[in-house]
């Protein structure tokens, strides 16, 4: 809210302009967004080993070794309360999840540009009821 404000504010914009309108004048990412990259960039260097011994704990690898299809992939956190739903541990599986496709043990620049290319993760919402369910190509899916 403060971050449409602000940029309201720099870019002398109305304020009954639509945010979506804000932050596409002023090609500004939400804060939402950026702590979603945040949370890739941090689970790119957990899943590499590049990051110390102690996050280690956010990642739960399956211990299955012939599952081929799914060997980038982590098992989601199951969770009881609010507290453990907005976690580090269960948002950063989830978006790990979404973007581990992109994950071919080459150079994190590649990695990071493919993901930011990802229209996906922006619409991704991390407060839905039950994100992991929502399908990949949810627009490839017609209710009749």
């Amino acid at each position: 809210m403060l971050h449409r404000r602000a940029a309201r504010v720099i870019y002398n914009l109305p304020r009954d302009m639509p945010s979506a309108d804000v932050y596409r004048h002023s090609k500004w990412n939400t804060l939402s967004y950026l702590y979603k990259l945040r949370l890739i960039k941090l689970f790119y260097r957990v899943f590499s080993g590049e990051a110390p011994a102690a996050l280690s704990y956010l990642v739960n690898k399956p211990c299955v070794a012939y599952d081929f299809r799914r060997s980038n992939k982590t098992t989601v956190p199951r969770f009881n309360s609010c507290f453990l739903k907005n976690s580090i541990s269960h948002r950063g599986t989830i978006l790990w999840n979404v973007v581990s496709t992109f994950f071919t043990g080459s150079q994190f620049t590649a990695f990071y540009r493919n993901v930011k290319k990802d229209k996906y993760v922006k619409e991704l919402d991390l407060s839905a009821l039950s994100v992991q369910s929502l399908p990949r190509q949810y627009h490839d899916f017609k209710c009749y």
